[in-house]
């Protein structure tokens, strides 16, 4: 035991961390990923003496995950939490998905969580600890356990990945973050400094502008994933540090994508599916604003939109599209020369109007008369895509030569 205490502390941490059998991290809140109280190892050690408890507590409590949130998992965290208060400055990656509980044969009914007032008035003293105010009774309402997500992320603040799903929106209207005041001006402002990445899902007709308080706490965000939001109420800004913005299913107009980037000067990649059809033909000339930054592009979109402007991003590396976003006789002649990836995607969550072997077809006609014209290392992928994750069915590249590319499109999975 002495000769292992005698070790550097990082190389001790990484033989817990081996010990532990820790899986790889995996990129978002779309994967597996390790439960708070699924690192026996770790949590054993913790308990058996003060010299392996230091070392431990940094390996269990790097990245929090708490799947299917309920009441009795967070207070245990928080308990934890404040008799160790320096664990909770551990916390690298924070990691809650909070769901609707249902009543047993009412599969569309919700219920309200019941929280026992001892623990209601602990998450509010936890609160007023970090120098905010909620409601007295806050506990009452169905958004209950969106109040112990918030916490949770408010005591781990310096975090650098954060994923939170908040329970769908159902009675009293509440904007998420309300503790924090506009601007945040407390005796103690609540700054995430050490916040690179962010991904906030919340199900249920959301605005932008409601995260807004949040995203104002963050002056060093590089990485924002929104799911399920509409367009914002307000006129608001993106921090400007973003390299990296994903804005799934959602409505976001022109205008508002323009005013909410227009102080990036270092966007690299940008994904935006949008949810529903009625979308403005401008959003490619708000998109090629970004032309000297943007290396990365996915869009996704149940209308054609015109890709003209495509061209002027001279940056451009990765395309990703649906045959639904574009007509296959325009796409290739759209293309900046700089690309080097192509994916189109046969099919997205709403599924597609359109037959793709028809569509392919056409493209794979402008594809032979362009063959001569397109860049040499440019690879084409045919995909597919569900519920929002890339998977792919054909992964066969093309590089010019179209006897290859045919080969790819008549292949059947």
């Amino acid at each position: 035991m002495a000769s292992l205490l005698s070790l550097p502390l990082e190389v001790l941490q990484q033989v817990l961390a081996e010990l532990a059998d820790n899986p790889p991290e995996p990129p978002s809140l779309e994967f597996y990923v390790p439960p708070f109280n699924s690192n026996p190892t770790s949590a054993i050690l913790c308990q058996t003496c003060r010299c392996l408890r230091e070392i431990a507590e940094p390996v269990l409590h790097r990245h929090i995950y708490i799947p299917n949130a309920s009441v009795k998992k967070f207070i245990s965290l928080f308990k934890c939490w404040k008799a160790r208060p320096h664990c909770a400055q551990y916390t690298r990656r924070l990691t809650i998905e909070a769901r609707s509980q249902r009543l047993e044969g009412y599969s569309h009914r919700a219920v309200t969580r019941l929280i026992d007032l001892e623990d209601a008035d602990f998450v509010s003293g936890i609160i007023q600890d970090v120098g905010l105010e909620i409601r007295t009774d806050w506990y009452e309402y169905d958004w209950n356990i969106n109040v112990f997500v918030e916490v949770a992320m408010l005591v781990a603040q310096n975090a650098e990945s954060v994923e939170l799903m908040f329970e769908p929106k159902r009675g009293v209207y509440r904007q998420p973050f309300d503790m924090i005041p506009e601007p945040n001006k407390t005796t103690k402002p609540i700054l995430f400094n050490n916040l690179r990445h962010l991904h906030l899902m919340q199900p249920g007709l959301s605005t932008m502008d409601e995260f807004k308080s949040i995203l104002h706490c963050a002056p060093n965000l590089q990485g924002l994933r929104l799911d399920l939001c509409d367009d914002p109420m307000s006129v608001f800004t993106l921090p400007p540090n973003l390299t990296s913005l994903i804005l799934r299913r959602t409505n976001l107009s022109a205008r508002h994508f323009q005013s909410m980037t227009s102080n990036f000067t270092m966007l690299r990649h940008l994904e935006l599916v949008f949810n529903g059809f009625s979308r403005e033909a401008s959003i490619m000339e708000a998109i090629a604003k970004h032309r000297n930054t943007l290396t990365s592009l996915i869009l996704i979109s149940g209308k054609i939109l015109p890709f003209a402007k495509l061209k002027s991003l001279h940056k451009l590396e990765s395309l990703t599209m649906s045959i639904e976003t574009v007509r296959p006789e325009d796409l290739l002649g759209s293309l900046p020369s700089s690309l080097r990836e192509l994916r189109i995607l046969e099919e997205t969550d709403g599924g597609t109007a359109h037959r793709p072997e028809i569509w392919f077809e056409d493209f794979n006609a402008d594809l032979d008369a362009r063959s001569e014209t397109l860049p040499q290392d440019m690879v084409i992928y045919r995909s597919s895509y569900f519920r929002g994750i890339k998977s792919a069915l054909t992964l066969t590249s093309f590089s010019r030569d179209c006897v290859l590319w045919r080969e790819m499109s008549e292949c059947r999975q």
